[in-house]
């Protein structure tokens, strides 16, 4: 009896062994895969990160935040790529993954969702956009402070979504808001301010205010 209990405890270290070796494995492949998209190697790290993909999925329970992670990995390596239509799905799911996690406020959730709701902007889908957007600017309502870096590129995106669908009084006002605030909060400076000044030299430029975006892109570069 005791050797068989011996031989049973071995090979239970032995299945944990293994599994652990997959976890770091996995991890190691969606490090690299994100290094090789930074380096703008997008072929090379989306079968990189698909692969770290399966090592992880199979290592964890469902739900596990590290399949989170990689999966925002994947999909910002779509995004840059400009596969939208690809990378929205992959948000999408690592949304649902940390709402499920930690619930609609999880910095992991909001993240993911931002980047659904720019998915869909840069396909075209402005109605889309603007609720997926709006919506989340609600759930954080209270929890994420309005001047942070996140809560505005969001606000910015939302601006877009409006002005794709031409409303452009109304994304105008939006943006002008954003760019006024990024420059008296102290939270606000640097990038936020030159998204914000960017995205108003696009606005400009789709309604036809060359001089306007001439203005605004010369702060956005």
């Amino acid at each position: 009896l005791g050797d068989r209990r011996e031989g049973v405890e071995q090979q239970g270290h032995a299945v944990l062994g293994r599994a652990h070796l997959h976890h770091r494995v996995g991890e190691a492949l969606s490090r690299l895969g994100s290094a090789l998209s930074d380096e703008k190697r997008y072929v090379e790290a989306d079968s990189v990160l698909r692969e770290a993909s399966a090592v992880l999925r199979a290592s964890y329970p469902e739900g596990h935040p590290d399949v989170g992670h990689m999966l925002r990995g994947m999909g910002m390596n779509l995004e840059r790529w400009g596969r939208y239509a690809d990378a929205e799905p992959i948000w999408r799911e690592a949304a649902n993954l940390f709402r499920g996690i930690a619930g609609p406020h999880d910095v992991g959730y909001v993240n993911s969702t931002m980047h659904v709701g720019y998915c869909q902007l840069r396909l075209g889908r402005f109605v889309e956009s603007e609720r997926t957007l709006r919506l989340l600017l609600t759930q954080m309502k209270g929890v994420t402070p309005a001047a942070s870096p996140i809560a505005n590129r969001i606000r910015v995106h939302l601006a877009e979504a409006v002005a794709g669908q031409k409303r452009f009084v109304e994304a105008e006002s939006m943006l002008l808001s954003e760019f006024r605030s990024s420059v008296e909060a102290p939270g606000l400076r640097g990038q936020p301010r030159r998204v914000t000044a960017a995205a108003l030299a696009r606005l400009y430029d789709a309604w036809g205010r060359p001089k306007d975006a001439a203005r605004y892109r010369a702060i956005g570069q």
